[in-house]
């Protein structure tokens, strides 16, 4: 049946197919309906191991709890759509659309995300260690408790999203856009924040051991002791405002 609407990107009988072998049990690993529009599928709980998605519409789709392992999702439009605690590990999501999508307590373990749109996106509890994020737009996603170790956010923008408590040690932030972000509570030991605008970012309890200050932009960060910036490297060489470099015990700017 699959077969036979093969080709046909806005084929009812393809996506009634998909929706009916998925109700089956039907394993769909190594699918391939690149660029068909399969908005509002429901394909919850699908094997879609190595499936082949890019630039498919899947805007409000319903892929909770979905194996999507190493599957190439690459500029797919995701937008609005459930991925609750679905299995991205390794999967090809560079470029795609995720923005206000659900992914609290999704395994992203190594995926690509680069230059995704993960505006207002729903990360709480999500695995994202490992993950590319590099240029990905993040702003005002919601980041709490989830785990970014090792994870590469260069140039991400990451303003007003929510990152409290999330586990961002040994994570690549150079050069991110934090500003009015949520830190609060947040590990970022060992993280990689040079060159990164954290303006206006709330870092209250935040864990700044062996972090790389070079050249951050703390000039109106809120909560941050001295003790904090001390505990990172390079800290001297941070963007603080006048008052907290009396503080540190560094000259005037």
């Amino acid at each position: 049946m699959i077969d036979t609407a093969h080709g046909l990107e806005n084929s009812y009988a393809r996506f009634q197919a998909l929706q009916d072998l998925n109700q089956e049990g039907v394993s769909l690993r190594g699918l391939d309906v690149a660029g068909a529009d399969l908005q509002r599928i429901n394909l919850h709980r699908a094997f879609l191991y190595e499936a082949n998605l890019k630039e498919t519409n899947l805007r409000a789709a319903d892929l909770s709890d979905s194996n999507l392992n190493k599957a190439k999702l690459n500029a797919a439009k995701l937008n609005c759509a459930d991925l609750h605690g679905a299995d991205l590990c390794g999967a090809d999501l560079c470029q795609a659309n995720l923005s206000e999508a659900d992914l609290s307590e999704a395994d992203l373990i190594g995926a690509d995300l680069c230059q995704a749109n993960l505006i207002g996106a729903d990360l709480i509890g999500a695995d994202l260690s490992r993950a590319d994020l590099s240029r990905s737009n993040l702003s005002r996603a919601d980041l709490s408790r989830a785990d970014l170790i090792g994870t590469n956010l260069t140039k991400a923008d990451l303003s007003g999203a929510n990152l409290s408590e999330a586990n961002l040690s040994e994570a690549n932030l150079s050069g991110a856009y934090l500003s009015g972000a949520n830190l609060s509570g947040a590990d970022l030991s060992e993280a990689d924040l040079s060159e990164a605008n954290l303006n206006g970012a709330n870092l209250s309890g935040a864990y700044l051991s062996e972090a790389d200050l070079s050249e951050a932009n703390l000039h109106t960060t809120e909560s941050l002791t001295p003790a904090q910036i001390k505990s990172a490297q390079n800290w001297m060489i941070g963007k603080y405002n006048q008052q907290l470099r009396q503080q540190l015990g560094l000259p005037p700017d």
